[in-house]
């Protein structure tokens, strides 16, 4: 009888040893264990390149968004002395028909936007990574009216800031927790 209740102790504790040895720990949320050197990030408001008005402040409203998100960066304002500067243009834009009805009219837009953006350390000027010419698309309707079209034309412009600030932000988070994991902090399994 006390083998069994060895036994079953034994297989009770191996897996929770195991699970808490390992040392993961969701690297967004952060733990306060981080490095010192990267906490702060500046996100200047994006030149655009473009004759659409207002791309700019819907790349900087998703930018904001995604980062707010984060405990390991905090968002400064230009003169705070941010570690980390994200810079970024929006090159061109190109809004050719995607699909055609029977009379040869436009039903489906696909808006394209070419993107330049890059990841500074502030402090040494080093470009941490960088994209030159990172295209994004994304298709919308024609709508039944012109004011419907704008809107699905705004929405689906929407969505590729908020889908590309998305993206950025996992880059830079990755980067921060490298940069943690490189200055001898505790590493993630």
């Amino acid at each position: 009888m006390h083998n069994r209740h060895l036994a079953f102790l034994i297989l009770l504790l191996v897996p929770l040893l195991l699970f808490s040895g390992c040392g993961y720990r969701n690297p967004y949320l952060g733990s306060g264990d981080f490095s010192r050197s990267w906490q702060t990030l500046h996100l200047p408001v994006w030149a655009n390149r473009t004759n659409q008005l207002g791309l700019e402040s819907t790349f900087q409203r998703s930018l904001h968004g995604w980062f707010k998100r984060a405990s390991r960066i905090q968002i400064v304002p230009p003169g705070d002395n941010a570690d980390l500067v994200l810079e970024g243009e929006i090159l061109a834009i190109s809004l050719p028909g995607a699909a055609f009805d029977a009379n040869n009219q436009a039903r489906e837009v696909s808006a394209t936007l070419v993107v330049r953006y890059a990841l500074r350390d502030a402090g040494s000027g080093a470009i941490l990574w960088q994209e030159d010419r990172q295209p994004l698309n994304r298709s919308y309707a024609i709508g039944a009216t012109p004011a419907a079209t704008l809107d699905n034309r705004r929405n689906a412009l929407a969505i590729l800031a908020d889908e590309l600030a998305e993206r950025i932000y996992e880059r830079t988070m990755d980067t921060v927790v490298q940069r943690t994991d490189d200055r001898g902090q505790r590493t993630e399994n």
